[in-house]
């Protein structure tokens, strides 16, 4: 399954590098090339394992953070359609004593609308921002991937440059614009690669294993699309707590 997820990837990467999305191939960051390097992995992440990189390092920010304050910037599934027990709300249960994890999902917003609220998220001073962004973008297929990633990138430079830690994530499965999806989910992993970023890969957590590609029933509402209980529990789970580590020497 791995391995099978792995060349899908690899395959979408591909598409990228043809389609002229403006990402290097493996050559360039000195990977192996050929069909024997699949999909490159860093730290503890493996696409298609539920896993996570390794946190980032941590540098002296130019603004006093706190060290235990993570802001999650999204859309409805961030938000918690329909559940207020929300993945950040069991991120923040599982992190516990004084963590503070502050939800800004918000229903229906694009990686455009994140981008103009993310000096909204900063103001928090937060060490770190989570980033999922790019369901609703792709929905009716209105954005470009190009837009998309030009807005993802936008939204960690910001963050980066607040001296906050950017953590990206993968999109969940859908059943709209699959390709689209495919290649925008291996961008995003290789980009938080090449960064450095944590990346964390709700894609795998809600995929089903039996129909790869789409949401696992178990795990979704009717729509296909939002988490239900059991799917915000998983997703809450599925968070390598490490990431989040390396920011108790700050404020």
């Amino acid at each position: 399954m791995q391995q099978k997820l792995a060349s899908i990837i690899a395959i979408a990467i591909l598409v990228v590098n043809v389609l002229g999305f403006g990402f290097p191939g493996p050559k360039d960051w000195g990977l192996p090339s050929g069909g024997g390097w699949g999909f490159p992995s860093v730290g503890t992440f493996s696409f298609g394992s539920s896993g996570n990189t390794t946190s980032s390092p941590v540098t002296s920010p130019p603004h006093p953070l706190y060290a235990h304050r993570i802001v999650c910037v999204g859309d409805s599934i961030t938000e918690g359609f329909a559940d207020p027990d929300n993945w950040p709300y069991h991120l923040k249960a599982r992190l516990g004593g004084d963590w503070e994890v502050v939800e800004q999902g918000v229903g229906g917003a694009k990686t455009a609308d994140m981008l103009a609220r993310i000096d909204a998220a900063l103001a928090l001073d937060p060490h770190f921002v989570v980033i999922m962004g790019g369901t609703n973008d792709l929905a009716n297929g209105e954005v470009p991937l190009a837009t998309i990633q030009a807005n993802i990138r936008a939204m960690c430079t910001r963050v980066e440059s607040y001296g906050a830690v950017p953590v990206l994530c993968t999109v969940p499965p859908n059943s709209y614009h699959l390709a689209q999806r495919d290649i925008l989910n291996a961008w995003i992993a290789e980009y938080a690669i090449v960064k450095g970023y944590p990346l964390i890969d709700f894609y795998s957590v809600i995929d089903n294993p039996l129909n790869p590609g789409y949401s696992d029933p178990a795990l979704v509402m009717s729509d296909g699309e939002h988490p239900n209980t059991a799917g915000y529990t998983a997703m809450g789970n599925a968070i390598d707590l490490d990431i989040f580590a390396g920011g108790a020497n700050l404020v």
